[in-house]
């Protein structure tokens, strides 16, 4: 169709589990399944929306760097919140915080933000499953 992305619908795995990249646009370019801009954005509108502009100017896509390159992601969050690593440990709690209070699933805060910090991106993965399992997210 002129004028419309065409998009594939989810990709499943062996057990039914949603994978964090789970659809494509029209170009063949790779969207995450789980997008933490719009997730802050239905918490505290503009949150996302800010963060994945200073993202942009640094040349990343906050969604996908969480996803796929954490250290890159944390490092550029740390930047983003005037250089202040406590500032980002507490936004990373707050957020594992909301992920459970929406997600109903506990999340533990301190290893979220310890997860993210030491770039343990197979246990962030995990977690943006399960929360895929409990349909907590969001798409274009």
């Amino acid at each position: 169709m002129i004028g419309h992305e065409a998009v594939r619908g989810p990709r499943h795995t062996r057990r039914g589990e949603r994978e964090p990249f789970d659809y494509e646009s029209g170009g063949g370019e790779r969207r995450p399944e789980f997008r933490l801009s719009e997730f802050l954005d239905s918490i505290c509108y503009p949150t996302g929306c800010a963060l994945s502009i200073n993202f942009k100017k640094r040349g990343k896509d906050f969604d996908k760097s969480l996803l796929e390159e954490l250290a890159e992601f944390y490092r550029i969050l740390v930047y983003v919140l005037s250089g202040d690593e406590g500032s980002a440990e507490s936004f990373l709690r707050l957020l594992a915080e909301c992920l459970t209070e929406r997600g109903r699933v506990y999340i533990d805060p301190v290893e979220f933000a310890e997860s993210v910090k030491k770039s343990d991106k197979e246990k962030v993965r995990r977690i943006i499953k399960t929360l895929l399992k409990m349909d907590i997210h969001t798409h274009g």
